[in-house]
């Protein structure tokens, strides 16, 4: 919800930083390390769908995209292109092809951390030969890293079954919370109107 309709990312997500009230209701504290992601989100998931996917062209066209100089890394295109593949290579990471669900289902959770280790590590490996990413993205990835820590420290020793069944419900209720929310907010204005 907080992605989707305030287009920000809390960037310390983790069990101290958030608050349980009496009635049950979450609350964030600690925001010194919010992303705003209102013009850097569809870069940012172009870059991490090709990295899932191992596509190497597709990532060497979205690290071009969200550098600093594109023009500049435009003209050393090749140069990218072909650390892109060393480090996919380094990393085991190979292109997912027709056969995407048997590939991801054979390399289990450690191939989707290898995938989302790999999206992490690829800014530091371009940034080493003078290609950098935009602070944004990098602030990005670090902050998707911290709360993907506390997510698989909260999950420690359960059965990854409870993880899946977990995303599942929220993607699945998340509409309701957020028409929820937003009747509520309509509500409350009217009656300030009112009053």
């Amino acid at each position: 919800a907080h992605l989707l309709i305030y287009r920000e990312f809390h960037g310390d997500l983790h069990p101290g930083n958030v608050l349980l009230t009496p009635d049950g209701e979450l609350h964030f504290v600690d925001w010194g390390n919010t992303v705003d992601i209102q013009h850097i989100w569809k870069p940012a998931v172009q870059y991490v769908q090709a990295v899932l996917t191992g596509n190497t062209d597709a990532v060497t066209e979205s690290l071009l995209a969200i550098c600093t100089e594109p023009d500049l890394s435009a003209k050393r295109r090749s140069e990218l292109a072909a650390i892109v593949v060393k480090t996919f290579a380094d990393a085991e990471v190979a292109p997912l092809g027709m056969d995407f669900v048997v590939t991801l289902h054979r390399e289990g959770l450690e191939g989707w951390m290898r995938r989302l280790d790999l999206a992490v590590n690829l800014g530091s490996a371009v940034s080493r030969q003078g290609i950098t990413v935009k602070g944004e993205y990098l602030h990005l990835a670090r902050s998707v890293s911290a709360m993907l820590g506390s997510l698989s420290g909260l999950y420690k020793g359960l059965p990854t079954a409870d993880l899946v069944r977990d995303c599942v419900q929220m993607i699945v209720l998340m509409p309701t919370y957020l028409g929820a929310d937003y009747v509520s907010g309509q509500r409350i204005r009217f009656l300030r109107n009112l009053a």
